[in-house]
């Protein structure tokens, strides 16, 4: 399988296109099938990596019954007055807009992928200026299951 942007890089705050498509491995044959699609800041990732392992994703409950939970989201409680009042430098610049979403993960959503094994997702992204991992997890209707890693880079 897999999943991949549409173009290499977006400016932040653009609409990003991810294309997934699934084959069977030994075939090459698409295949229809329910796919996980997360866009997760790559920086994310210098902090825990990611270890995908569908089957064990799966049959965990059958070799592991305990339950295990992790989250990447964190609020903050941020003083509102002091982000609209901005520094104190009284440094110039442009006058343009100001970004202000940036968010670890830009997107989680299941899509599905049709009999030609096809699925597209979009999304616009946060204002990062950063790499974001695109990670799909696929399961065909017979529980084949595969996974794919790809990157798109948010720049100015």
């Amino acid at each position: 399988m897999q999943a991949k942007a549409e173009q290499d890089s977006y400016s932040p705050g653009e609409k990003a296109k991810i294309s997934v498509s699934v084959t069977e491995k030994a075939t090459g044959k698409p295949v229809p099938a329910s796919v996980c699609v997360g866009v997760v800041d790559e920086a994310v990732f210098d902090i825990v990596e990611q270890e995908l392992d569908i089957a064990q994703q799966l049959y965990q409950d059958v070799f592991y019954p305990d339950i295990l939970r992790s989250v990447s989201y964190k609020e903050y409680i941020l003083d509102r007055a002091a982000l609209e009042t901005g520094g104190r430098g009284g440094g110039g610049g442009d006058e343009g807009e100001i970004r202000e979403d940036f968010v670890d993960t830009a997107l989680f959503q299941t899509v599905t992928a049709d009999e030609n094994g096809k699925a597209e997702v979009e999304l616009s992204l946060p204002d990062n200026v950063t790499s974001w991992r695109i990670t799909a997890a696929a399961v065909t209707p017979g529980l084949k299951a595969g996974n794919s890693v790809s990157n798109t880079i948010a720049t100015l």
